[in-house]
C-alpha cells in the first residue's frame, strides 16, 4: 500500500526594500531556534553600466 506523504506548507517569503535600495527576502520558520542569513551582491560584469567597463570589481 502506497501512502500520499504530506509536506508542511512553506511559509511565506516576505519581501522589502530600504530607503538605501537594499534588497531584503524574509521567510521565518519557526520548527526550530535557529537563525540563518545569506548575503548575496549583485556584482560582475553583467552588471556593469555601459561605457564603464571594471568598476564593479
Amino acid at each position: 500500500m502506497i501512502r500520499k506523504c504530506e509536506s508542511p506548507p512553506m511559509p511565506t517569503l516576505t519581501h522589502h526594500t530600504l530607503p538605501n535600495g537594499l534588497t531584503i527576502l524574509l521567510r521565518e520558520v519557526h520548527s526550530a531556534p535557529v537563525t540563518s542569513w545569506w548575503l548575496a551582491y549583485r556584482v560582475g560584469s553583467r552588471n556593469e553600466p555601459t561605457g564603464l567597463p571594471g568598476i564593479s570589481h
